[in-house]
């Protein structure tokens, strides 16, 4: 049977609505919940040692001179890809010592290092989470630069005959973790990848998982024309993000 594409939600400004699927079926003890929050813990700074920090084996097989030497040109080659724009760190940098400098560097690496730790903490502990509240069918990982896990949950009647969504979660820590102008892309980055998947058949939706903001649920919409950058991507923060995906 040929693929069918149905596009999620259907009409502008109708957000999902969760009372159309099923609930969770149990709730984790406390014991389980403290198992997730420590392996997202672990797995995260598992995660930032292999992707950042640079934990490779060839570390044992450099001397000291030339590691700091490969580790210097990686300091500065964030310091090009990350600086400010060439004035104002012209000017930041004018008559200072090149070790302040990368001192500086190091520090605001540092933090990135974090917020990024911080934000695979909270994919894993959704992620994890949903599985033990017997909710969802199926959870994955993407493996894509757009989306950090899909799930798929049942509807409680047959949607066109769909029996059940699929939903692609990217994670995010704040709203302002992205700036106003980056949404778009992120929004429809996220779209093409649900529409592509190859192994999807039926209605999709797709969410950015606002880990720490408080509020509910929003579709984006663009600065100029106020029209949605997609209906079938929609915003959840945290007092709906959490209790979707893991019953507390």
């Amino acid at each position: 049977m040929a693929k069918q594409i149905q596009k999620y939600p259907r009409e502008e400004n109708n957000l999902f609505d969760p009372t159309t699927v099923i609930d969770h079926k149990q709730k984790p003890s406390k014991e389980d919940i403290r198992k997730v929050i420590v392996e997202a813990i672990l797995d995260a700074s598992s995660k930032t040692r292999r992707n950042i920090l640079d934990a490779s084996d060839k570390d044992k097989l450099e001397s000291l001179e030339q590691r700091d030497l490969r580790l210097g040109k990686e300091l500065f080659n964030y310091f090009i890809k990350y600086c400010g724009d060439p004035a104002a760190t012209a000017h930041s940098c004018f008559n200072k010592h090149y070790s302040e400098v990368a001192k500086q560097q190091f520090h605001n690496r540092e933090l990135q290092m974090e917020r990024m730790n911080s934000g695979w903490r909270y994919q894993f502990i959704a992620k994890n989470g949903a599985k033990l509240t017997g909710r969802f069918d199926e959870i994955s990982d993407m493996n894509s630069d757009e989306s950090d896990f899909n799930v798929t949950v049942n509807f409680n009647e047959p949607y066109h005959g769909a029996q059940k969504i699929h939903i692609y979660v990217s994670v995010k820590n704040r709203v302002n973790t992205m700036g106003g102008q980056d949404w778009p892309k992120a929004i429809e980055a996220l779209e093409n990848a649900a529409t592509n998947d190859k192994n999807r058949v039926g209605p999709f939706l797709g969410v950015f998982g606002i880990a720490m903001d408080r509020g509910f649920r929003n579709i984006k919409e663009r600065a100029k024309t106020k029209s949605a950058i997609s209906n079938n991507v929609e915003v959840w923060k945290s007092d709906f993000f959490w209790p979707f995906f893991f019953f507390f």
